[in-house]
């Protein structure tokens, strides 16, 4: 029902809270771990396969998710909510015996690109909107605004602002707006 129907987020929370959780959610939990576990052994026969030809100790690996998935904590199910646990998947890193840089706890997708770069050329496109793992200080990172978006139903959309352990999740019911530029983000909230 939840996902077949295209429903405003608090009408799937009212449906969530006033029903008993689907039967089929025992079944996606059952499926989500053997995905994992099919992920799991996968990583494991490539970290193997590196390690065989001897080139494990100087790659770099990194491993991600592109979001989360909710299953009734917050009522709804899938991923279109801007909860924590669906916007920062998990990541892993394993960067090579030679290289030295810091991976901040909350790193962002957007740093992959061109921490890659860097590490192999010595150079971060201009184009690139992360930071390089390389360039980065453990003793003061730099706090950067973090923007997520998503689309809640037919016409609703939630964009959720974070800067400095602070976030703010706005609902657009109609007339969706442009997603904020980066000036409008680095000037903060306006009153309108």
């Amino acid at each position: 029902y939840i996902n077949a129907q295209p429903l405003e987020y608090d009408e799937l929370i009212e449906y969530a809270t006033n029903t008993e959780p689907p039967s089929y959610i025992d079944e996606l939990l059952t499926y989500y771990e053997k995905s994992l576990n099919s992920v799991s052994k996968s990583l494991e026969r490539f970290v193997s396969t590196l390690d065989q030809h001897d080139i494990l100790e100087e790659s770099l690996i990194i491993v991600v998710g592109d979001h989360g998935e909710e299953f009734l904590e917050a009522g709804i199910d899938g991923h279109a909510a801007l909860y924590n646990r669906n916007i920062r998947p998990g990541m892993l890193v394993k960067p090579p015996a030679n290289a030295v840089f810091f991976v901040p706890d909350e790193a962002d997708l957007i740093d992959i690109y061109p921490t890659i770069s860097d590490y192999v050329s010595g150079d971060v496109p201009d184009q690139c909107a992360g930071d390089s793992w390389l360039r980065m200080n453990p003793d003061s990172p730099t706090p950067r605004v973090r923007v997520t978006e998503a689309f809640t139903g037919s016409s609703t959309y939630a964009i959720s602002i974070e800067e400095r352990g602070v976030k703010g999740v706005f609902t657009f019911d109609s007339d969706i707006p442009s997603r904020p530029t980066l000036s409008q983000l680095n000037a903060g909230p306006e009153t309108t």
